[in-house]
């Protein structure tokens, strides 16, 4: 996450900053997530979210079923 997910992040936060871009509440942030508005196949689209999204959605999920494997082969 600290090598892809929060440099990306931090950049387009930087760059909200500068253009002075006003963000939604609570309530407004909810709203606006319960509704998809737009559904992209564009490589462009998705280019900056497929090195965070690969590796938790497949990495962490296998890391996630180790995980319980792990105590029951401590208590033998």
């Amino acid at each position: 996450m600290f090598i892809a997910d929060v440099p990306m992040y931090w950049s387009r936060w930087i760059t909200d900053q500068a253009t002075a871009r006003e963000y939604f509440s609570i309530g407004q942030g909810i709203a606006d997530a319960s509704a998809c508005k737009l559904v992209s196949f564009r490589w462009e689209d998705w280019r900056n979210e497929v090195a965070w999204m690969s590796l938790y959605y497949s990495g962490g999920v296998w890391v996630s079923i180790s995980l319980t494997f792990t105590r029951s082969a401590t208590r033998r």
